[in-house]
């Protein structure tokens, strides 16, 4: 087993997330920008390519039913069961910077993380597909725990984490699945299932 690799996992995907909930959230974002900091000068040192980090344009077409059928069935779920649970969108939510244009931004940089630069790393661990998509979503799923409501977070995060890695291990395209994801991160703060704690007060009846 290859010891670096882990190391890498450790120290990239776990430990930030350890030192957030042990600290405080405070320290959350400049935690999270050395932290990818640190994965961009990994990238550079090692030589990917953009291939390699799925940043493509050769399997675009092929590759567009898949992502945009679960993005759109996905969308579909979010909508109808905020619906029966009476869960109204945010209110005035284009005035809010998550909403403008954080949300792609963190779709992208998730994405480029865990499923560009992890799924990689975690195929040389294991040789079985299964292992590589479940610990792909398990970790990503981790990094959720330092939000408040981790029941509904943690359950979700690891749904998605098992399609996202999914689609990506057979269709690798780092662009159509920011895409997917920023869609579903849009909605899914919209009506608050997956949120921080400055969302989570606004839910419900948009006060």
């Amino acid at each position: 087993m290859n010891i670096f690799v882990i190391l890498q996992i450790f120290f990239l995907y776990i430990l930030p997330v350890i030192l957030i909930c042990v600290l405080s959230k405070k320290y959350k974002m400049p935690i999270l920008i050395i932290d990818f900091l640190a994965l961009l000068l990994l990238i550079f040192y090692e030589k990917w390519t953009l291939i390699q980090l799925g940043i493509r344009l050769d399997n675009f077409f092929q590759g567009m039913p898949l992502y945009f059928s679960y993005t759109l069935i996905g969308v579909i779920i979010i909508i109808l069961t905020s619906y029966l649970a009476h869960i109204k969108p945010v209110n005035s939510w284009w005035k809010q910077p998550h909403f403008m244009f954080l949300f792609v931004f963190v779709s992208f940089f998730q994405e480029l993380a865990y499923r560009g630069f992890l799924i990689p790393k975690l195929m040389l661990l294991f040789n079985n597909p299964l292992l590589v998509i479940l610990f792909n979503a398990l970790i990503f799923m981790f990094v959720h725990i330092i939000y408040k409501n981790r029941l509904v977070n943690l359950s979700i995060t690891f749904i998605m984490g098992i399609i996202f890695a999914w689609s990506y291990f057979y269709m690798p395209n780092l662009i159509l699945i920011t895409i997917s994801h920023a869609i579903l991160n849009f909605f899914g703060v919209l009506y608050g299932w997956v949120s921080d704690s400055k969302t989570e007060s606004k839910l419900k009846y948009g006060d």
